[in-house]
């Protein structure tokens, strides 16, 4: 999961650049736990039967002129 953030609008210059560039990273809302538990609960029969199904997860959380979140399953045995 690659939650995409907007840059804030108290950035200065320098700090936006940082941001858009990944040398900045997020740490306000929302928080990691939170995106993950709304994207569980959207998929949850959609892209598996059941969450309890789903062994491993990996957040990231960046800065983005367009806020998105890009979500990648895998089906590994």
């Amino acid at each position: 999961i690659k939650a995409y953030v907007p840059v804030l609008t108290k950035f200065r210059k320098t700090e936006k650049v940082d941001a858009l560039d990944g040398i900045l990273k997020p740490t306000a809302k929302p928080d990691a736990d939170n995106i993950l538990k709304a994207l569980l609960d959207a998929l949850n029969e959609l892209a598996y039967d059941d969450d309890r199904y789903i062994y491993k997860i990996v957040i990231e959380r960046f800065y983005a002129e367009v806020p998105r979140t890009e979500v990648e399953i895998t089906d590994e045995y």
